[in-house]
Order: C-alpha cells, then sequence, then structure tokens
C-alpha cells in the first residue's frame, strides 16, 4: 500500500467519523436559513433597547414575564400589551392578570407578575432616568434591583 493510498483512506474515514456533524451543520444552516429574516428583525429590536424609552419598557416587561414561562409566552404577552399600549396607558393590575393568565400565553405566577408590571409601569420614569444616569454600572444594576421587583 502507498503512502497515498493510506491518506486517501484515512481522509474517506475522517470524513466518516464526522458524518453526523456534518448532517447537524446542514440542518442548522437550513434552519437558519429558514428564519434568517425573523432573527434578523429581533436583532434589530435588541439593537433599539436603551435607545429609546418604549422599547425599553417592553423588554423589562418581557423580563419580568420570563421566569418559569415559556419564552414564546411572554413574547406573546408582549405582543398583547404593545396592542393595548400599555406604555402609554396604565393597565390595572386585575386586567393585567387576566392577560397573563389565558391559556394561549399562560404566564406563571400571574397574580405577582400582573402587579410588578402595573408597578413597573408607575415607576419607570424613574427607572429611566436610572439608566442613563452617570454612575457605574454596577451601581445602576444595584439601584434597580432595589427599585424593579422581580428584578434581580
Amino acid at each position: 500500500m502507498s503512502c497515498c493510498s493510506a491518506i486517501g483512506n484515512s481522509d474517506a474515514q475522517l470524513q466518516q467519523d464526522h458524518l453526523p456533524f456534518l448532517s447537524l451543520r446542514r440542518l442548522l444552516e437550513t434552519a437558519y436559513a429558514e428564519r434568517r429574516s425573523c432573527i434578523r428583525s429581533r436583532l434589530e429590536e435588541f439593537a433599539l433597547v436603551g435607545t429609546e424609552p418604549e422599547s425599553t419598557f417592553y423588554e423589562l416587561c418581557y423580563c419580568l414575564c420570563t421566569p418559569g414561562t415559556k419564552a414564546r409566552h411572554a413574547i406573546a404577552v408582549m405582543t398583547e400589551l404593545r396592542q393595548r399600549c400599555f406604555y402609554h396607558r396604565p393597565i390595572p393590575a386585575a386586567q393585567l392578570e387576566a392577560i397573563l393568565r389565558m391559556p394561549s400565553h399562560y404566564i406563571r405566577f400571574h397574580r405577582t407578575k400582573a402587579r410588578r408590571l402595573a408597578k413597573l409601569h408607575s415607576i419607570f420614569p424613574t427607572v429611566w432616568q436610572i439608566l442613563y444616569r452617570d454612575t457605574p454600572a454596577s451601581e445602576r444594576r444595584r439601584c434597580l434591583v432595589d427599585l424593579v421587583e422581580g428584578l434581580g
């Protein structure tokens, strides 16, 4: 057996050994291609967070809703809150609780989280000021954790 044929065999064996990896890679590439526009759109939304109060408000609402809950349910709730213009108009805690309790996008611990969302709405101007203080990030984080119940 020549040196070249031995290398050829080992390359073939190497490809055979990596077949599961290559299949997984193709699967991931296909999945990404199918979702590319949605992913890019979401990344653009994230880029706005911190630059405008409304998007930051809804991201904080999302953060308060997600613990112990499916992310897609929290996203559905954010869509509902946006449609109801929650940033511009307060929604009573009882009504928020009803939204969070809906079976199509059930949020675990909906009573507690509804109260927290209602409170966040009332204190958000202060939250926004804290975010843009000229203080170290660690101090701003501590202030936010102390002020926003459920954040931490």
